[in-house]
């Protein structure tokens, strides 16, 4: 009987940069049991289904190499890889250290920052939007007096 392995990276920042880069705001979104697909779907956008050491990783300079991720709901949004100065920056994230762990069944890279998909940001935005609204909403509206005649 063979077992098929499935291989994986996962691209991860550090709490260091997790703690002063990540919005208070965003992180209490995240938090929320309503928003609670929006956190499934950031931590799935960070997993690649595929084994990408750095040694193997060949990126052409300015030629950017793309990798899909496990995060269905990014509509198509894969994780960009492209050399530049040397150094290989996952989208607009920079990747610290290429092969932090190294494990049977994938790698864990150490990357610089969050790997943000577009809609939970613009699910946050939206969110965000409307509570200031409801907040400006909820003041009700000036009353006036009236005049006797």
């Amino acid at each position: 009987m063979s077992c098929v392995q499935v291989q994986i990276t996962i691209f991860v920042p550090r709490n260091e940069d997790l703690e002063r880069d990540v919005d208070p705001d965003f992180k209490h979104f995240l938090l929320e049991l309503r928003n609670l697909k929006c956190l499934q779907n950031l931590l799935l956008f960070h997993i690649i289904p595929t084994r990408i050491e750095s040694k193997h990783c060949l990126v052409e300079v300015n030629k950017p190499t793309y990798y899909t991720n496990l995060c269905r709901d990014a509509y198509d949004e894969k994780v960009r890889v492209i050399e530049e100065n040397g150094e290989k920056p996952l989208g607009k994230v920079r990747i610290i250290k290429g092969d932090d762990i190294i494990r049977p069944n994938g790698i864990i890279c150490d990357t610089e920052r969050l790997l943000i998909p577009k809609y939970v940001q613009q699910d946050f935005n939206t969110r965000r939007s409307l509570r200031s609204i409801s907040t400006l909403l909820s003041d009700g509206a000036p009353e006036f007096k009236k005049c006797k005649r």
